[in-house]
């Protein structure tokens, strides 16, 4: 007798590359140019940076950073 295994279908991964920006977005949050990827949030002036490894920067403005993803230039100058 021959049994079979009854497989699931593989989810399928969801594309985030390009997405609009999320409707929760705040007027503070700055983002790549290239890749709307989160680079920083924007606090009393000065501008809270938060990087993998657990490396959390508060800079002044005007700052420059590279994206982690997407590797543009981005600028954020004094408001």
């Amino acid at each position: 007798m021959t049994t079979f295994a009854h497989k699931t279908p593989p989810t399928p991964k969801r594309d985030f590359t390009n997405t609009a920006i999320s409707p929760v977005q705040n007027h503070r949050d700055w983002r790549c140019k290239h890749c709307r990827k989160m680079l920083g949030v924007c606090r009393d002036g000065r501008m809270h940076l938060r990087f993998g490894g657990g490396h959390d920067y508060l800079v002044s403005l005007p700052v420059r950073t590279i994206c982690p993803d997407c590797k543009t230039l981005n600028q954020k100058s004094a408001v």
